[in-house]
């Protein structure tokens, strides 16, 4: 099933292939925001688990930093 928003987005010309690339990028936008919240959270936790789990998440924002750009590459 064809999300409403992306329906309009058709409804102008846009191409299946942009909708998919920017229905993805806020998704991975959407999981960057939730990681900086999980950072922030994880800050206040004394050590060692506060540490951890803000390594954890950075790494996982590296990523979709590295997903986006090739996406943006595509």
């Amino acid at each position: 099933m064809t999300h409403p928003s992306t329906n309009s987005r058709l409804d102008d010309g846009a191409s299946s292939e942009t909708i998919r690339r920017l229905d993805t990028d806020d998704h991975l936008t959407r999981l960057a925001d939730l990681l900086h919240l999980i950072a922030a959270a994880a800050d206040g936790l004394p050590p060692p688990h506060g540490a951890a789990i803000m390594r954890g998440t950075q790494i996982a924002l590296d990523e979709v930093k590295v997903i986006q750009s090739t996406i943006a590459q595509i």
